[in-house]
């Protein structure tokens, strides 16, 4: 996958656009806004979810540390096939209703990570 066949989404708390790539078990979001880390440079943040919980993954984030920041276009393009490779499967986008939940006012059955940016429905 090309960084150009990226489907974004705008979202509205905080402001900016953001994107989630299933990869069997894992989940991929990719994430430019005014807080994450290098979003005002232009540049994208990555976290790695697993069984809804942020998690490491050699290779792609640091010991100890759960999202990585300040990647350029070619860097998400490098990790999404890093990704591929440990997860043996192919991205695919992910889509609730056709849209990602993005704002605070969706708070029942919805969870925010850590990370206060990224919103998913939980199944029921």
């Amino acid at each position: 996958m090309k960084f150009k066949d990226i489907k974004f989404k705008e979202t509205k708390m905080p402001k900016g656009i953001q994107s989630l790539l299933m990869f069997g078990d894992y989940e991929l979001s990719i994430i430019q806004s005014d807080f994450s880390y290098g979003g005002k440079q232009g540049l994208y943040e990555i976290a790695v979810m697993k069984d809804d919980v942020q998690v490491e993954m050699p290779g792609i984030t640091q010991e100890g540390d759960t999202v990585k920041g300040f990647l350029s276009e070619s860097e998400v393009e490098g990790i999404i096939k890093k990704m591929h490779l440990v997860s043996g499967a192919d991205p695919k986008p992910i889509k609730e209703n056709n849209e990602y939940p993005v704002g605070p006012q969706d708070t029942q059955g919805t969870r925010m990570d850590d990370s206060y940016y990224f919103f998913k429905k939980e199944s029921n």
